[in-house]
């Protein structure tokens, strides 16, 4: 337990920007589309069909940014 507490306290800046990354992804496509998506299918007219293939796209821009993004942030400090 020792050992725990020790890592966390000398790794604290990298924990907390984890913990902050994990924090704001809870509001990402997949919470936002649960909650309104009733809504953009109305004000948009669009089908369950309709309102998935924007989705779908949405979720495959977001994975090729966080592939370019990502290698970024592997070289960025958080010092």
């Amino acid at each position: 337990m020792r050992q725990l507490f020790r890592f966390m306290f000398h790794h604290a800046s990298h924990l907390t920007f984890g913990a902050m990354l994990m924090a704001m992804s809870s509001f990402g496509q997949t919470y936002f589309v649960s909650l309104y998506g009733q809504d953009f299918r109305e004000a948009f007219g669009l089908t369950d069909g309709g309102l998935g293939g924007l989705y779908a796209i949405g979720t495959v821009m977001s994975a090729i940014t966080l592939t370019w993004a990502g290698r970024l942030i592997d070289y960025s400090t958080t010092r």
